[in-house]
């Protein structure tokens, strides 16, 4: 899964740092409310990506190591804050689920848009929490699907994006972190109904991966597409994007 992650997103490194959801979307600015992140505090952002997340945990004022798998990610991230004037920030190659860090290096951890893509969250939450300390908090801004439509948003997101694993509804969020001894202390549903072309973005829309979309779509239970809000035909589809917004403590 590593190799799958690493040739996406290195294929895509580009695309993401010009998406201006991934840049400054709604879920960003909920995730930074709720930690109320404080001067000198020491913040661990995972899976990075183009590192929008790490360099507005340095804005307001912590020490910022940011985590990624993708060297052409990581590359993008640091020419993105050098043109921000944002400097002092980490960065590290490296896998979520095991961490170059020493047990409780860390404030904060955070992660953003990336936990779908791990193969064991379990892990990776357990690692965070090692990395904590004892009040620690970890914030985390990820796809949530409801219930009903979280199969048939897996199987959307895998025809869009081979590197997804499974996108985690709110009970799921709940039941992993109690599991790794975290107390949720905000979670917040993030809401948006997309058309296929911006649900694709920032990937290409390859026909052939519309094509497969549709007859998923065709296929699924009543219930589930109601979960989805998905309406409309042909270049008109639409369907609700997800989100949770979650703030946890040891």
């Amino acid at each position: 899964m590593s190799e799958g992650v690493r040739e996406f997103f290195g294929r895509h490194a580009e695309g993401y740092a010009a998406s201006e959801s991934h840049r400054q979307g709604a879920d960003l600015g909920l995730l930074m409310d709720a930690l109320a992140v404080k001067e000198g505090e020491r913040a661990l952002d995972v899976a990075t990506g183009t590192g929008f997340t790490a360099m507005a945990l340095a804005e307001r004022g912590a020490t910022v190591t940011a985590l990624d798998l993708t060297e052409p990610m990581l590359a993008t991230a640091q020419r993105l804050a050098a043109d921000r004037g944002i400097e002092g920030i980490r960065w590290v190659e490296g896998d979520a689920a095991r961490l170059p860090f020493a047990d409780r290096s860390f404030d904060i951890v955070t992660s953003r848009r990336a936990v779908h893509h791990f193969p064991d969250v379990g892990r990776a939450l357990a690692e965070w929490a090692r990395v904590l300390v004892s009040s620690g908090r970890v914030g985390v801004a990820d796809m949530c699907p409801p219930a009903a439509g979280a199969a048939l948003l897996d199987t959307l997101e895998r025809i869009r994006d081979s590197s997804h694993v499974s996108a985690l509804t709110e009970e799921r969020w709940r039941a992993a972190l109690r599991e790794q001894g975290f107390t949720v202390r905000s979670l917040v549903i993030e809401e948006e109904v997309r058309t296929l072309a911006q649900w694709f973005y920032p990937v290409p829309m390859a026909e052939k991966a519309v094509e497969a979309v549709r007859r998923a779509l065709a296929q699924a239970p009543a219930a589930a597409l109601r979960a989805l809000r998905v309406e409309g035909t042909g270049e008109d589809v639409r369907l609700l994007k997800r989100r949770a917004v979650i703030v946890a403590t040891r």
